[in-house]
């Protein structure tokens, strides 16, 4: 990650790749580490539709396969935890 100016975040479960907790959360927190100790200016995030609104429709739905959407904001969580009054380095969720 040397020298990068951003890097994508856009993985995700699934049956052959791992699970939520694997990849939607830990894996998320290994590349934003990562990033932060490479210096990489800019980290951007692929996140899932309703992942922050937990009643609705599309969440449980999705949340039923695996606790996936549970898993994704609790890696955005901790990112948030990583990224917070930090210099030189940010983040982004889309």
């Amino acid at each position: 990650m040397a020298g990068a100016g951003a890097v994508i975040f856009a993985a995700s479960a699934s049956p052959s790749g791992g699970t939520p907790q694997e990849v939607d959360k830990a894996g998320l927190v290994a590349v934003a580490r990562a990033c932060i100790a490479a210096a990489v200016p800019r980290l951007i995030i692929v996140s899932s539709g309703s992942v922050t609104k937990p009643l609705s429709p599309v969440y449980v739905f999705l949340n039923f396969f695996g606790g996936i959407m549970r898993a994704k904001i609790e890696g955005e969580d901790a990112v948030r935890q990583l990224y917070f009054q930090r210099t030189g380095c940010d983040y982004v969720v889309v």
